[in-house]
């Protein structure tokens, strides 16, 4: 069985001085309006493995008309219940990456993904419970309580086919991971927010969510040149129009295809 792959999208957001993520419909609402704004689409990824079925991140955890969890919505269309799912990655702990870990209804919260085991940086985690630091989501306790979640520091495999790579930058213990199929070799790249936008490849600008900007440029820099000479399928969480793609060098400019 092949690698599959696909972008669970909740939507294009503005995102404004108050740093609170909104919903943009494009249909009644024109990007003029939102002077200094920045405007991002939030998207979970999953991965079908022969073996596993993997989400990356989990977005906001916003819910459609009908009152059911768009990342549910999104997982269903592609024939996946959250019951399936069998491993949950985290590459960072940032509000807009957790909203769909856990829900609360009849007065207590739920796992989403209740047979899944939750990846977590433990430093990243530990950073939780830092005042200084903007990680306000209050399914954690619960989730810690729940004992889905296995935590891993540095660099490592999961499985045979998942591995992470520490990279900070964004946050001070960023995560990205790696998914290879075993039949194909193809190899996918998911850099949470150290590489979320098609705009950031080659870009020296600093960016002003990251922790520390100029680290993080640096960083992911680097991902860019392995992303090139190894052929690596990006996943960009934060992409508008490019959800995924490879990064290649035409004419001495990059180029997502």
């Amino acid at each position: 069985q092949k690698m599959e792959f696909f972008a669970l999208n909740e939507g294009t957001f503005v995102i404004d001085h108050s740093k609170k993520f909104k919903y943009f419909d494009s249909q009644s609402q024109s990007k003029k309006d939102f002077k200094g704004a920045m405007f991002l689409d939030v998207q979970p990824f999953l991965v079908k493995l022969q073996n596993h079925i993997i989400l990356l991140d989990t977005g906001l955890g916003f819910k459609n008309e009908n009152g059911e969890l768009i990342l549910f919505e999104n997982l269903k269309k592609h024939g996946i219940q959250p019951t399936d799912i069998t491993h949950v990655l985290l590459s960072h702990l940032h509000r807009d990456h957790v909203g769909g870990l856990v829900r609360f209804e009849d007065k207590k919260f739920i796992l989403n993904f209740p047979n899944a085991k939750y990846y977590i940086s433990k430093p990243e985690w530990d950073c939780v419970n830092d005042p200084e630091r903007p990680y306000h989501y209050k399914g954690f306790d619960f989730l810690l309580e729940s004992g889905a979640i296995t935590f891993f520091e540095g660099n490592g495999n999961i499985t045979p086919e998942i591995s992470y790579e520490f990279t900070g930058g964004h946050t001070e213990y960023h995560t990205a991971f790696h998914v290879i199929d075993p039949n194909t070799n193809e190899h996918l790249f998911f850099g949470g927010d150290i590489l979320t936008l098609k705009g950031q490849i080659g870009s020296t600008l600093l960016n002003k969510s990251d922790k520390f900007p100029k680290e993080a440029n640096k960083i992911r820099q680097q991902f860019v040149d392995r992303a090139v000479t190894q052929g690596w399928t990006c996943l960009f969480y934060h992409g508008l129009n490019t959800k995924f793609g490879k990064i290649i060098i035409e004419n001495s400019k990059y180029k997502v295809i």
